[in-house]
């Protein structure tokens, strides 16, 4: 022990950005533990998801990995009307449903597949499922949890 007291000549600036940085990396494990989280509800939801909802998903899950601008309402309806006669309106229910289970977020006029969307359509606890895209992930959970916050 020493009789200087270190607390003296400690910078305090320093120690701020010491807690900035334990903070920022606090909220970092927070958002990742929330990510894991999701991915465990959207994999127990895609095990239990009955099949004309999960083509739907599938759509707005295949957009979204590419990361593209989103996709609206209307060009996935217009996408199914080329398919089939008559299906924008089952389609519209189906969307309404799968945003009600929270595996679709609806911003605007735009659709995006939640965090537990995804794992829901690629099944990650299957050992043939493909990795899932962390950082996608966080940028989009960071978006859900804005959302809740409003």
């Amino acid at each position: 022990m020493s009789i200087i007291e270190p607390r003296l000549f400690r910078d305090p600036e320093s120690d701020a950005a010491f807690i900035a940085v334990g903070t920022r990396l606090q909220r970092r494990a927070m958002l990742d533990l929330s990510i894991d989280e999701e991915i465990v509800r959207g994999d127990l939801r895609g095990a239990t998801l009955e099949e004309p909802l999960r083509s739907a998903l599938v759509l707005v899950v295949e957009h979204e990995l590419k990361q593209e601008e989103p996709l609206t309402e209307a060009e996935l309806l217009a996408t199914v009307r080329t398919r089939r006669l008559f299906g924008a309106g089952r389609y519209r229910r189906r969307l309404d449903a799968l945003a009600g289970m929270n595996l679709v977020r609806r911003e605007g006029r735009g659709l995006h597949a939640t965090v537990a969307g995804i794992s829901a359509v690629l099944r990650p606890s299957s050992l043939e499922g493909p990795r899932l895209p962390r950082e996608l992930l966080r940028v989009l959970r960071q978006a859900e949890l804005a959302r809740q916050r409003r």
